[in-house]
């Protein structure tokens, strides 16, 4: 179980948890809104607006990679689902929104020759088993500041493609940090976050204690690194370079908003 308020759970139990709270709302509310969404433009006005997000369910971390004559793309992609409201009728929906990290390298210098990211949101509504809308964008590459994080989970993938005798080889590793700007009680126990999803957050003399652990952002932090090997080397060192890159991409968690994503070289031989 992470930190503050994330709640890993099946996205079947999400799903039909969702759709008995909106069984409840007025027919007449959710046909309305819906033949509204249904008549809007979505390549003019966008997706519904949205807000008041809560919950965060990751769904899916996944990594591959392909070679094209001398350019190989590794794609890391990761979706997290957002419970929120729209902005008209107040509908709860699900907010899908999925981050698409894009690294194009030749195989001739091993450089890197492009690096990109797409945020991909879709908007869906399971008491009727309809998406509304999905839209693409490309999140702002400057730097979002944060403080007061407290490391939340890992994650890790890896693959490997070749040409002839040289192979790549590029590991992915996760890491989620949930950021309180405000501050937050730790436990003098065992020093983590006192949380303000836990039923008592009171101290020694029964008072609420107010600066819980309540994250605001959360910070995705990708770190590649990436090793290129001529296997005709053997059995001497097959190592030809390694470049470590990390990606770094904040997110507003009231409404879902990817505020920045950005690339930095970390080094490498």
């Amino acid at each position: 179980m992470g930190l503050g308020k994330r709640k890993y759970a099946g996205i079947s139990l999400l799903a039909t948890l969702l759709t008995a709270f909106v069984l409840l709302q007025p027919m007449s509310v959710q046909q309305s809104f819906a033949q509204e969404v249904a008549n809007e433009n979505i390549d003019t006005e966008g997706i519904p607006g949205f807000e008041e997000c809560d919950d965060q369910f990751l769904v899916d971390v996944s990594m591959d990679t392909v070679r094209s004559k001398n350019v190989i793309l590794t794609t890391h992609s990761e979706k997290e689902i957002f419970e929120c409201f729209t902005t008209q009728g107040n509908i709860e929906v699900l907010v899908e929104v999925t981050l698409v990290a894009q690294i194009y390298e030749n195989t001739t210098t091993k450089d890197i020759i492009r690096k990109q990211v797409e945020v991909i949101t879709c908007i869906r509504d399971p008491s009727q088993a309809k998406t509304y809308g999905c839209e693409v964008d490309t999140p702002d590459t400057t730097v979002t500041p944060v403080r007061n994080c407290v490391a939340d989970e890992i994650r890790k993938n890896q693959n490997s493609i070749n040409k002839g005798s040289l192979v790549k080889t590029i590991e992915a590793q996760k890491m989620v940090y949930l950021c309180d700007l405000d501050g937050f009680e730790r436990d003098k126990e065992t020093g983590q976050p006192v949380s303000c999803a836990e039923d008592n957050v009171e101290d020694q003399n029964n008072h609420i204690i107010v600066n819980c652990f309540d994250p605001e952002k959360k910070v995705d932090e990708v770190i590649f690194a990436e090793t290129w090997k001529n296997l005709n080397n053997l059995p001497n060192d097959p190592i030809v370079k390694t470049t470590f890159e990390s990606l770094r991409c904040v997110v507003l968690l009231s409404d879902a908003t990817v505020e920045s994503c950005l690339f930095t070289n970390l080094g490498g031989s």
